[in-house]
């Protein structure tokens, strides 16, 4: 029986077994030098520099606020940030009573941990993508919403849509013929 090839981690100097490292690419050979719970401590402690706050919270809103947050600061390889110029207490005001995305009215709810990110379909929008996370140009979509809109200023992407809609309409659409 062959074992289970093992590798030792460069910062907690534990000897683990493979599948306790992530990865680097798709080599099976080349792994990260330090094992997955080494890794999750640095990003905690990331988080909480950036934060000035924990990183777990049971409340999803203030997850949320931790995560755009952390985001805007820290968004890739030769990405500028953007600013974030936003309190908790905004995201609280602005997040809509029923529940419904600003642009399309579908429903929309938010997760605490983002391992259940699939279930979360609220999404903080930047009305004009080139302005920075600040009140009153921030709205609550769905994640669908979001990511079609990318960067695209507000009212083009409405636009999109009713040429989108109109181009390919369903049955329905010889009701509507009105608000065209």
């Amino acid at each position: 029986m062959k074992l289970p090839k093992r590798k030792k981690c460069k910062t907690c100097g534990r000897t683990l077994a493979i599948k306790n490292f992530l990865r680097k690419s798709k080599n099976r050979k080349w792994h990260s030098s330090e094992c997955s719970s080494c890794v999750s401590k640095k990003k905690k402690e990331i988080y909480i520099q950036v934060n000035n706050e924990p990183t777990f919270v049971d409340k999803p809103l203030e997850w949320h606020y931790g995560y755009v947050k952390t985001h805007a600061k820290f968004r890739g390889t030769g990405r500028k940030a953007i600013p974030f110029k936003l309190e908790y207490k905004d995201l609280l005001e602005t997040f809509p009573d029923d529940k419904k995305c600003f642009l399309s009215g579908r429903d929309i709810n938010l997760t605490s941990k983002q391992i259940t990110a699939s279930s979360q379909t609220a999404s903080l929008d930047r009305i004009d993508s080139s302005k920075p996370y600040e009140k009153g140009n921030i709205q609550w979509v769905h994640k669908f919403i979001q990511n079609a809109k990318q960067t695209l200023p507000q009212d083009e992407f409405i636009q999109l849509c009713r040429d989108v809609y109109w181009t390919h309409p369903g049955p329905h659409s010889r009701d509507l013929l009105t608000l065209k």
